[in-house]
């Protein structure tokens, strides 16, 4: 089996090919954004651009409209995969920081003998499995069925959230997080089996 560090290595290359790839592409599409906004028992679809009056698509140009929905679609991915590509490096650096952190992570029995209780999965069981405020929205985006039992919103969390539990290392999926005030909700929060430090993903 590939080590945490292997796995999340390749996941920032394909992340950064796929990134190019959608970039790429996005720049096929016209200058603009689509927003859709309830009107009756219809729906009114309206283009906006920087410094320029909102333009109203009409039923002649529902082709048009579709593209600009293609384009949202797009530009969406790219928000995405920005976010999952942040999420690696993050991880890859603190990889980088403490290489053992993973790989030999219980290496040295007697120390880990010394330190643990009788039952040195217990409390990391505990806190894994216990209630926590959650990311509330767009609870709908949560599709992607993972080995933990949860479900995430990517594909590429899918693959995270199975690195972290062949790692054994404990973890929240998008759990609440206040800085002075300023609520985030980071993808994952790990902890630490060794030294009980709570590691936060980059991606908020």
């Amino acid at each position: 089996m590939s080590s945490l560090k292997e796995q999340f290595t390749a996941l920032k290359l394909y992340n950064e090919e796929r990134l190019k790839n959608l970039s790429a592409s996005l720049k096929k599409f016209p200058a603009g954004k689509l927003r859709c906004y309830k009107n009756g028992d219809s729906v009114r679809y309206v283009l906006l651009e920087n410094g320029k009056a909102p333009v109203t698509i009409t039923k002649a140009h529902t082709g048009f409209a579709r593209v600009m929905a293609q384009k949202s679609v797009f530009e969406a991915r790219i928000r995405d995969c920005e976010a999952d590509l942040a999420l690696c490096r993050q991880v890859l650096k603190t990889l980088e920081q403490h290489p053992n952190a993973v790989d030999n992570l219980l290496a040295d029995q007697r120390i880990c003998d010394l330190l643990a209780p009788q039952n040195p999965e217990a409390d990391l069981d505990i806190w894994m499995n216990a209630p926590y405020e959650k990311n509330p929205y767009h609870p709908e985006n949560l599709k992607i069925p993972t080995e933990a039992g949860i479900y995430v919103r990517s594909k590429d969390e899918a693959l995270c959230v199975s690195g972290i539990l062949e790692a054994g290392i404990p973890f929240r999926y998008e759990q609440k997080l206040d800085l002075s005030g300023q609520i985030l909700y980071p993808d994952f929060t790990l902890l630490h089996p060794r030294e009980r430090r709570i590691i936060v993903s980059a991606k908020c």
